[in-house]
């Protein structure tokens, strides 16, 4: 991942060999081969960087509930911010999921990608098929910079997850700042 890192010494004796990723389109295809449903085939194949790791997302008990929990929070934070916050602590925090909010975040960056692509026109692209019309009437309610400010929060989100902040804390102050992100 670094290679720049490596002393010279040790990387004249190296090659160097480039990996390129599977389009999420060839992996979406080969887990709807595999029985994988349309829905948890297109999150997997577009938060995992292989197959591998999209099949064992899309096989993970939890992802199916994560996925309906982010609908749910991304609902729920424009319409009734409180209420979100209880998802949280119940929804969220109490699942044997739970210590894959990586997989959370994720599909909400995705969510909020979703958005994007409506404003822009690709509905091609959109991860979060069935939620198609819901996301076009909210779409157009803020600007896309400022759902690039939500991907970013989450971003944010993740870094301090990572530090080993309160999970709770983090995840309502996150559905608050997106909340007033514009």
């Amino acid at each position: 991942d670094n290679g720049h890192a490596v002393l010279p010494t040790l990387l004249s004796r190296c090659q160097r060999i480039d990996f390129v990723l599977l389009p999420p389109r060839v992996i979406y295809d080969a887990l709807l081969r595999e029985g994988c449903s349309d829905e948890l085939a297109r999150s997997a194949a577009h938060l995992a960087g292989g197959l591998d790791s999209a099949r064992e997302i899309a096989q993970f008990n939890g992802f199916a509930g994560i996925r309906n929990v982010v609908i749910q929070l991304m609902k729920e934070h424009i319409s009734d911010p409180a209420r979100a916050s209880i998802t949280v602590q119940n929804d969220v925090l109490k699942q044997e999921w739970a210590d894959r909010l990586d997989l959370l975040l994720g599909l909400m960056i995705l969510w909020f990608k979703d958005l994007i692509h409506i404003r822009s026109g690709r509905r091609d692209r959109i991860v979060f098929t069935d939620q198609t019309e819901w996301l076009a009437r909210q779409a157009f309610t803020r600007e896309p910079s400022a759902w690039i400010a939500c991907m970013e929060l989450v971003l944010e989100a993740g870094r301090r997850l990572k530090a080993h902040v309160n999970a709770q804390l983090v995840l309502e102050q996150l559905l608050i700042r997106i909340g007033s992100a514009r």
